[in-house]
């Protein structure tokens, strides 16, 4: 009787061991697709320029980033930021202009306005619960 006993305990063990295995390697799996799919990094990082000379960023956000990792325009410039949520509930704030968008779910799109009027370089965030600590950021680079 206790010859069984062992021989259970170690098929569950290897049992509970192979569960582990499958669970991971499903949830690894599923993190290289979300990866995969993630929105590539935008290459126009000054921005398309409207005839009224306004530096328009189209921007998206996912579950813990930017689809643009830097933006970089002239002090003085005017910026519009135009962003839309691919997945999750986020915004765009850059404290140092005082802008900020609204919080928007997935599919909607929101946008906010300012004008470059200090050089530096200034981090831009999502506000949303931990977002920023989990590196939901982007750097503005206002050039002299």
């Amino acid at each position: 009787m206790l010859k069984n006993t062992k021989t259970i305990m170690i098929l569950v063990a290897i049992l509970v061991s192979l569960l582990a295995i499958a669970y991971f390697d499903i949830k690894y799996s599923d993190q290289q697709i979300e990866k995969e799919q993630a929105p590539q990094a935008q290459t126009n990082i000054s921005g398309d320029l409207t005839q009224e000379g306004v530096h328009v960023f189209d921007i998206s956000g996912r579950n813990f980033e930017f689809s643009q990792k830097e933006m970089r325009v002239k002090k003085g410039d005017k910026v519009k930021v135009v962003f839309k949520s691919t997945k999750g509930y986020h915004d765009w704030v850059l404290d140092e202009f005082n802008a900020r968008t609204e919080q928007v779910e997935p599919g909607k799109v929101t946008s906010t306005e300012f004008v470059a009027n200090k050089a530096g370089s200034f981090e831009y965030y999502c506000s949303v619960g931990e977002h920023r600590k989990f590196g939901m950021v982007g750097k503005l680079i206002v050039e002299d």
